[in-house]
């Protein structure tokens, strides 16, 4: 595979593009480049017309480069147009691995390094997991142990005794309802109290 660096004015969006580029794609795709480098090529046929690369080109273009990286390659029309079509839909068929990613965000988190780098926002990470500290507070004479949600700001007090009992109920309540954080599940169970008293 040959890569090459040519002007961005030689490349050619295709206008029939199927996929939707919004706005905040060409943005995580900026701050990649910005953080990392530009270190993908975007593929071109033999008359320069994206293949696949258009947010990256849409990035590019944004930042005020002047060139890109390219691969070009003799496409068939509609083998071009079943790639384009096919490197857009795979990305769809991707899933994440809950446990390794929180472990991997997690880490960075811990290094103090900026999330909004790995292109998750802020109430993406937060709904993933939410980082715990432990507080220590006397209410009523009692004293009790808990956690703080830095993100949304969400308070839980519990008796250290009842923890394992807490963290059961919160589990059955987000499997039960395919939940996929606390916050959420200790909001619907609220909730459900509310509407049954």
């Amino acid at each position: 595979m040959k890569i090459e660096e040519i002007n961005l004015d030689q490349i050619i969006p295709y206008k029939n593009n199927p996929r939707e580029i919004s706005t905040e794609a060409v943005e995580k795709v900026k701050n990649s480049i910005l953080e990392y480098g530009n270190n993908q090529p975007i593929v071109i046929d033999q008359n320069n017309v994206i293949v696949v690369g258009h947010t990256r080109f849409k990035a590019l273009k944004s930042l005020g480069k002047k060139t890109a990286y390219v691969v070009k390659k003799d496409f068939d029309k509609n083998k071009a147009i079943a790639y384009r079509i096919m490197d857009n839909r795979s990305g769809e068929e991707s899933k994440w691995s809950n446990k390794l990613l929180k472990e991997e965000i997690k880490l960075l988190s811990d290094e103090k390094f900026n999330l909004d780098l790995t292109g998750f926002d802020t109430s993406e990470i937060d709904s993933m997991f939410f980082k715990e500290e432990t507080l220590d507070t006397d209410i009523g004479g009692e004293e009790f142990t808990g956690a703080i949600n830095d993100v949304k700001m969400i308070q839980l007090f519990f008796n250290p005794n009842n923890e394992e009992a807490f963290k059961k109920a919160v589990e059955q309540i987000s499997q039960k309802h395919n939940i996929d954080n606390i916050s959420d599940a200790v909001l619907l169970a609220v909730k459900n109290e509310a509407d049954n008293s």
